[in-house]
């Protein structure tokens, strides 16, 4: 997990590959922690393909550090 504040847009969507990116964790660990519900995950309406909004990510980043 990165220690510094991810620099992002609280409205933004962001894929799982971008949200472990952006907080410097494994697939399997995102996963976990939405299994969890620490990040909730929201899915397009169109597509039914997940995604994490900024606010979510930043949420869970400073629970997480």
């Amino acid at each position: 997990m990165t220690e510094t504040k991810p620099n992002i847009e609280p409205a933004g969507r962001y894929t799982i590959a971008r949200t472990c990116e952006i907080l410097g964790i494994d697939r399997s660990t995102l996963h976990r922690h939405t299994k969890k519900g620490n990040i909730k995950v929201h899915y397009r309406k169109s597509t039914k393909r997940p995604f994490y909004t900024g606010l979510d990510i930043l949420k869970f980043w400073q629970i997480a550090i």
